[in-house]
């Protein structure tokens, strides 16, 4: 299924794709409903950010484990209902990805790929305002 990967070799670090990713989700910019990007160091004592995408897995451990429905499969996407998250990490447990992450509040923040958005809109807003191509949807 469709999801986003990053080279971390490409990206500058500019943060553009949390910016936009706040833009298109958050009409209150404190809300912490956004997938958070993981800093690296690397080898040449530079920084650089990687982000762990929901990979909408066939089969979607995630979503099996989930006691209240809160994750389910539609469309090929793995959807979250967040008002129905009660932060049992259930699906943090199962994920052969690492990718579920939680607010402070403890109820999971994951990635849309912004079905919500514009119709016409093809690609995620993070993987279109990218300035160095380090983020593809694949």
């Amino acid at each position: 299924m469709r999801h986003i990967e990053c080279d971390s070799e490409k990206c500058v670090g500019c943060l553009a794709c949390m910016t936009a990713c706040i833009d298109q989700h958050c009409a209150d910019p404190l809300q912490s409903t956004v997938s958070a990007r993981i800093m690296l160091k690397r080898a040449d004592g530079g920084a650089g950010y990687i982000t762990t995408s929901c990979r909408h897995c066939s089969g979607a451990p995630c979503a099996e484990a989930c006691p209240t429905g809160a994750l389910f499969v539609q469309t090929d996407m793995v959807q979250v209902q967040r008002e129905k998250c009660v932060g049992c990490r259930a699906c943090e447990r199962v994920c052969l990805f690492a990718v579920p992450r939680f607010d402070i509040s403890g109820i999971i923040v994951k990635c849309d790929l912004c079905t919500h958005g514009p119709a016409g809109v093809f690609e995620p807003s993070c993987v279109n305002i990218c300035p160095s191509g380090a983020l593809l949807m694949v």
